[in-house]
């Protein structure tokens, strides 16, 4: 574990050098990690949109900037590893699916009834309002982890594909509260309406959806 450690921490710099070296490029200078964990880096948030909107990628480029993915290592989660291939084991379609998840991480597809622009804005649920504080925790959290890319609503001018999922919380326990990211909202348009679950691998995704599946990205909606 300890070696694996070291290994994130190894992708981790590369990472943050690569995103430094290609903003500098834009004039845009990356500011080291907030300490605050109970509140979004709201300033990281504004720089990365003003590198967003200078660099003028499309979404997925940005992301895989952001990922620090390269020609050489196109991994989106650098934690993640291939394993080896054994010919004679009835696992060998799952070790197949696992290293191409690894290397290219979860690509959904589309139905063909998706529009090319989402028709409708959902609000986020009143509860997030009730709980604003525990909504700010998670997406910290989130936001510290890479799993959240947290922008500006300024990008919606750039990348006006990007569909709009609502937040909710729900309680969980007598002292502690889960935000949900509501992909079924609005009904009958909304981001799991337009998935082709035919496509997924669902025979190992039970383990590794938390890991690999592609990076969320959170707007801060002022």
């Amino acid at each position: 574990m300890s070696l694996l450690t070291r290994l994130a921490e190894v992708n981790d710099n590369d990472k943050n050098s690569g995103l430094s070296s290609f903003a500098s490029a834009f004039g845009v200078v990356i500011p080291p990690s907030s300490a605050q964990v109970n509140n979004i880096d709201t300033y990281l948030a504004t720089t990365l949109s003003d590198l967003a909107v200078r660099a003028r990628l499309t979404l997925a480029e940005f992301v895989r900037c952001i990922r620090g993915q390269t020609d050489a290592d196109g991994r989106p989660n650098k934690a993640l590893y291939e394993v080896p291939i054994q010919h004679n084991t009835s696992r060998r379609r799952s070790y197949e699916l696992w290293n191409r998840i690894v290397r290219e991480g979860v690509r959904p597809k589309w139905t063909q009834s998706k529009p090319q622009t989402q028709q409708y804005r959902p609000k986020n649920y009143k509860s997030s309002s009730a709980h604003a504080a525990a909504v700010r925790r998670h997406v910290r959290k989130s936001q510290l982890e890479g799993r959240y890319l947290v922008l500006d609503d300024r990008v919606f001018e750039m990348w006006p594909e990007e569909f709009i999922s609502p937040v909710g919380v729900v309680e969980k326990g007598a002292d502690d509260t889960r935000m949900i990211n509501d992909y079924s909202y609005p009904h009958g348009a909304a981001v799991n309406n337009f998935t082709d679950r035919d496509n997924f691998p669902l025979t190992i995704l039970h383990v590794t959806l938390h890991d690999a599946f592609t990076t969320c990205v959170w707007l801060c909606l002022t």
